[in-house]
């Protein structure tokens, strides 16, 4: 497995931070390993809506559509 190491964490991240590992009962290396990789496993707005648009499949033509429309306000 890959190591990583932050540098110049503020003092009070890092007690905010420890303080939570405690109360999660882990050190803080575990809670911080835990809380990347739920990070990393959780999927952006950007991976959501680019495997929207693969997925999207356009059966209708715009004239299709338009049709829709109309009898939908035609009742």
């Amino acid at each position: 497995m890959a190591n990583i190491q932050i540098k110049d964490v503020p003092d009070d991240v890092h007690r905010t931070l420890k303080h939570r590992a405690v109360e999660a009962h882990q050190s803080l290396n575990e809670y911080l390993r835990q809380r990347l990789i739920e990070q990393a496993r959780t999927p952006t707005v950007d991976d959501i809506l680019a495997s929207a648009r693969k997925s999207a499949t356009a059966d209708y033509t715009v004239d299709d559509l338009l049709g829709h429309l109309d009898e939908g306000r035609r009742g």
